[in-house]
Order: structure tokens, then sequence, then C-alpha cells
């Protein structure tokens, strides 16, 4: 049963791979790295500097502080469909002014892994049982100027990769964590069309399952994101979006930084030319024919997979929106690659 456990950690981690952390094995819970919503996806997953729905509280929350009245968002993804039916992700979120204080957001996001077969140490089935992952935080952001604004979402982590360890072992293949996101937002920045935004995502305790003594830190992430209205007219509106981002982990020989001394030697621990190397990048266009129809397209790319040498990857999408109603889809292609075919889909409602 430990190899079996052992083979299904490792599996959910290839599983969970987004385009950030293909070559990112250090951290675990990757699945906080998935981008949640069509509109993002369908433009690079190039967001950061935008955040200007329900999707703030997990892209930046210091977008919710320009945002007013109530907003509900909802995203569903079938992730890796190649593999299998039963892989998928789902994300949650509902935001609002509080008059006088700000903005708050709560969200949650679930990751399945499918039903996986237990079995004895002999090889006896003894039943089934499912693994997920799963998260659920608090957002808070508020304007610091007219032009500025800042934010945070405290999360709390779960993960479930087996009910319980065999034999002697203790513990049991579940583990929980915590973190913190915070983030911030510049509009007019230089330029009046032009908005920069950052922020840092994952900041907490590692995770540990069946040894504490080997507990695998969370994937922390510093994204640094511009925005820019290329022009805007009655009926057309064209924005470029571009985010910068990089996993802060540092991890060897089974043994990571704590957090947050990881968050200053992770870019110190390789040559510098390879630090830069693992920079991702997002960029992405946003069309949109009045209030009702969005064009996008946008690429990301991939710094190791396959080649090392960095692979970009095609995105495309289109919004509808009809009353307090905008409906999103995105699809990927990325031909010879576990994303290939990867279709996402995302539900927005204000109120």
């Amino acid at each position: 049963m430990k190899r079996l456990l052992l083979i299904m950690v490792l599996g959910a981690v290839l599983m969970v791979c987004s385009s950030e952390v293909y070559a990112q094995s250090e951290a675990a819970v990757l699945y906080l790295m998935i981008k949640p919503g069509a509109r993002a996806a369908g433009s690079g997953e190039a967001f950061v500097a935008t955040a200007d729905d329900a999707w703030a509280t997990y892209y930046n929350p210091a977008g919710l502080g320009f945002q007013k009245g109530k907003v509900f968002g909802m995203s569903h993804t079938n992730w890796l469909p190649a593999f299998a039916n039963d892989l998928y992700h789902e994300f949650f979120a509902y935001a609002w002014e509080q008059e006088g204080w700000g903005n708050f957001g709560v969200s949650a996001i679930y990751m399945s892994y499918g039903e996986q077969v237990r079995t004895s140490e002999v090889g006896d089935i003894l039943g089934t049982f499912r693994s997920f992952d799963t998260a659920v935080g608090l957002s808070y952001g508020a304007l610091l100027s007219d032009r500025s604004s800042a934010g945070v979402t405290m999360k709390i982590l779960y993960s479930r990769l087996a009910p319980e360890g065999t034999g002697g072992e203790k513990g049991s293949g579940t583990g929980t964590s915590y973190a913190i996101d915070l983030g911030f937002l510049k509009k007019k920045f230089l330029l009046s069309g032009l908005s920069l935004g950052i922020a840092l995502q994952n900041v907490g305790p590692s995770i540990a399952y069946i040894d504490a003594e080997q507990a695998d830190p969370l994937p922390q992430n510093l994204k640094i994101g511009f925005a820019y209205e290329i022009f805007k007219t009655e009926y057309n509106s064209l924005i470029l979006s571009a985010d910068f981002s990089k996993i802060l982990v540092k991890k060897e020989e089974d043994k990571a930084d704590v957090f947050y001394k990881a968050l200053l030697t992770s870019w110190f621990d390789k040559p510098f030319k390879t630090e830069m190397d693992e920079v991702i990048e997002n960029i992405g266009f946003e069309y949109w024919y009045g209030s009702w129809v969005a064009l996008r397209a946008g690429f990301f790319r991939d710094t190791y997979y396959n080649t090392g040498e960095g692979k970009p990857y095609l995105t495309f999408g289109a919004g509808l929106k009809y009353s307090m109603f905008v409906f999103d889809a995105a699809f990927i292609p990325a031909p010879d690659s576990p994303l290939a075919d990867n279709t996402r889909f995302s539900l927005s409602i204000r109120f």
C-alpha cells in the first residue's frame, strides 16, 4: 500500500500540472495554480491587472476595491479529458460591496482526481475511495486612492489523496494547511489606459500527509501584470494584457526552506539565467463589441515542457452578455501536451 500511495501522490501531482508548474515538482497542492474562469483562460490566462469580476478573489484581491454592487461567478473545467472523465476543477466566488468598508468576497475551489481502488498489502481489493483537494477563501479589497487599491485573500486548504494509511503507518493520506494572497492594483499607471497589478499567492506553511518530516511547500507564486486599453469607442474596445509569474519555492534533498525564507532564497538557488527562464509569460487580447459580445485570444509560454527551451501554447475564447448574465467559454489546443483540447466554461451574474 505504501508503494500504491506513493504512485497515487505522484500521479496526482502530474495530473494537476498547470502552465506554471510542469517543472515545479518541489511544491504540493498544485491545484492552487490552475487558473479558474474561461474569460481569463481565453486571454492567455493574463488577468492580474484586470481582475474586475468575482475571479478577482483568485487572481488579485485588490481588484475587488474598484468593484460596485454584487457579483457571483462559477467555472467548470474538464481537466485532462484524454486521461479520464472524472478529473475536473470547480471554482465558485461571490463578491459584494459593503458601503463604508470596502469589498468582501468568498470563494471555493474543488479539484476531483476521480475514484481510486484501495488494496491490501497483498493486492486484495478492499473497496474504492475518491481523491480530491479543496480550498475555501475569504477576501477583502479596498481603495487606497481613486487610482489604487489593495487586497488580501485568506484560505484554508484541505487535501485528501487517501482516507488512511496502512500497516504501521501513522497519519493518513490527508493534509491541511492555510495560506494568504496579497494584491495591489494601480490604474492609470504611467499612461491613462495602463493598469499595473501585483499579486503574491499561496503564502503559507508546508502541507504534510503520512510523514510530517517530509512536508511539501505550497506553490508560492509572484505575479506582475499589465493591462492596456488600446482603444475604446462607443461600440468597440480592445485590451492587451500581460502577466509574468515565478514560483517562489526552494527545496533540496526533500528539505524545503520555510515559506517566508523561500520568498528570498528561491531567487538565488540557481544560476541567474535559469531563474529568469522559470518566469512564466502570459499574454492575451480581449475585444468587446458593445457590452454584448467578447472575442479573446492569447498564449502562455511553458518554460520547460518537453524541449526545455520554452514552448508557447495558444488560447481562444468568447463571451456573451445578456442582462445581468455573462457566459464565457475558452479552448486551449496545446498539442503534444497534457493540456491538449482543454475546454473551460464559466458564468457570472451581476446584481
